[in-house]
């Protein structure tokens, strides 16, 4: 759970980095998993590699273990490269566009009360 946690912060904090350099909302997305598969998935395969020994010497009880943990790993990977950055773009875009309304909604009252 840590790891997948801990992608997932540095894939938003990518994002973030980039949205501060000016970039638009789905490029700074598009981007920040394009600079951050390579890490992400060289930390989530090391993981993997680590309890291939579980899972050959493993018990009853610790093969199943290690095949769920596996298998759960490498799915968290590809969840937190597709599914994190889509869902902080859907968020984040219905946000923006609330603030813009917002926005022109009271530079619309302030150019009334002048």
């Amino acid at each position: 759970m840590g790891i997948v946690v801990n992608n997932a912060i540095v894939l938003l904090d990518c994002i973030n980095a980039l949205r501060d350099e000016g970039m638009a909302l789905e490029e700074a997305c598009v981007a920040a998993v394009n600079r951050r598969y390579r890490p992400i998935t060289l930390s989530t395969t090391t993981t993997v590699i680590g309890l291939i020994p579980l899972l050959i010497s493993g018990g009853e009880l610790f093969r199943p273990l290690a095949i769920t943990l596996m298998s759960g790993l490498g799915l968290s990977m590809i969840l937190t490269m597709v599914v994190v950055p889509t869902v902080y773009s859907l968020f984040l875009g219905e946000r923006q566009k609330k603030e813009r309304k917002l926005g022109l909604k009271t530079l619309f009252q302030s150019s009334i009360t002048k």
